[in-house]
């Protein structure tokens, strides 16, 4: 069941997830985005990319579960409040992952490091 309050929208980081995901490359009709793989076009009301709208429904959950996973890493992140270590489910933490490597190339330069940290103890296991 989905949930229906829409997510807020960050144009930088639904790009960022739709390239992850290669919709510009697969999906998009602007041809600029399918030549460079990547998300140059946004409508202009929503702040969403335009590939967004050729998705299928089960396509469109997938990557609202993504940017779900991104918002939750960046807003835990602000907060000085990393998220907690691997989820035991596989699916989730696939999720997870691919959402703090899409955080890691978006933080800027002075905040790597301390993300950096954070990202071995969590893939050691070790608090």
């Amino acid at each position: 069941m989905t949930d229906p309050t829409p997510l807020p929208v960050n144009s930088r980081l639904m790009s960022r997830c739709a390239e992850m995901l290669a919709l510009p490359h697969k999906v998009c009709r602007r041809r600029d985005c399918r030549r460079r793989n990547a998300c140059y076009w946004h409508f202009r009301k929503s702040g969403e990319p335009c590939c967004l709208r050729n998705l299928t429904g089960p396509q469109r959950a997938a990557f609202d579960a993504l940017y779900a996973e991104v918002l939750a890493v960046v807003q835990r992140y602000q907060s000085a409040q990393l998220p907690d270590f691997a989820p035991p489910d596989p699916e989730r933490r696939a999720l997870r992952d691919a959402a703090i490597e899409l955080v890691r190339s978006e933080l800027p330069a002075e905040h790597r490091p301390r993300f950096e940290e954070w990202r071995r103890r969590r893939n050691t296991g070790h608090p």
